[in-house]
């Protein structure tokens, strides 16, 4: 979501659908940090979890981008790296404004499918026999995963739903803004972005102790990034 994509000698490379995808090591590390808490050194096995969920939910909200845009015929490029996840594309021809706007939605609509699917999957599995038989430790590794994929899969989409930039809100904003009012559109998405991150951000403060400090943190700095480039000269207005 923010920052540049750095690639390094390290990164895992492979291809879904004949998309590229490229895995830098930060990745792994932020998935490490995320999860991590006080009692991780007594159950790496959830830690582990928590990464394998991240990895699989950032790649398929970044597929839907992706595969979007290449049914538009912009041959895309995937990236997952230390802020999330990146679709590239560059579109060549017939870029319209209900273009931008469905491949932008695309992510968090892969990410609520797959949401959707997990808990299908959860309730399939909690009426069949095998499940009753699990270890209490496979029982507690299972719930824990179903736990993190929903999680991240609704309440993360509909965060990214929040009209800030660079989130696909944002974009989803900002495309609207420049179809309709093409003089200050950028403008307006910009200032948009200000306010909700600014309120998002004191909404995380004040709710801290249920929700920790990285989401606070997270929607300043989005805060912030909007201030600076509102204060950059882009034209006229």
């Amino acid at each position: 979501m923010l920052g540049p994509v750095g690639t390094t000698p390290y990164d895992l490379r492979l291809r879904l659908f004949g998309i590229p995808v490229i895995v830098t090591p930060w990745f792994w590390l932020a998935g490490l940090i995320t999860g991590w808490h006080p009692k991780s050194a007594e159950h790496i096995d959830l830690l582990i979890i928590w990464i394998g969920c991240l990895f699989l939910s950032i790649l398929v909200h970044e597929m839907g981008h992706a595969l979007t845009a290449l049914a538009f015929g912009w041959p895309p490029t995937v990236y997952l790296y230390g802020f999330g996840g990146l679709a590239v594309y560059r579109p060549t021809y017939g870029r319209t404004t209900g273009r931008s706007v469905l491949i932008s939605f695309a992510g968090p609509g892969a990410g609520f499918l797959l949401y959707g699917a997990t808990l299908a999957a959860e309730y399939g599995l909690a009426s069949t026999e095998w499940v009753h038989t699990l270890d209490p430790n496979w029982k507690l590794r299972l719930g824990y995963f179903f736990l993190e994929m929903e999680f991240i899969n609704l309440w993360w989409g509909l965060v990214n739903l929040l009209p800030v930039l660079p989130l696909d809100g944002g974009r989803i904003a900002e495309a609207l803004f420049n179809r309709f009012r093409p003089w200050d559109g950028p403008r307006l998405a910009i200032l948009l972005s200000v306010v909700v991150a600014g309120a998002t951000a004191i909404f995380f403060v004040v709710h801290r102790d249920q929700y920790g400090t990285y989401p606070a943190l997270l929607f300043g700095l989005l805060a912030f990034s909007n201030i600076q480039s509102l204060q950059q000269p882009r034209g006229p207005w």
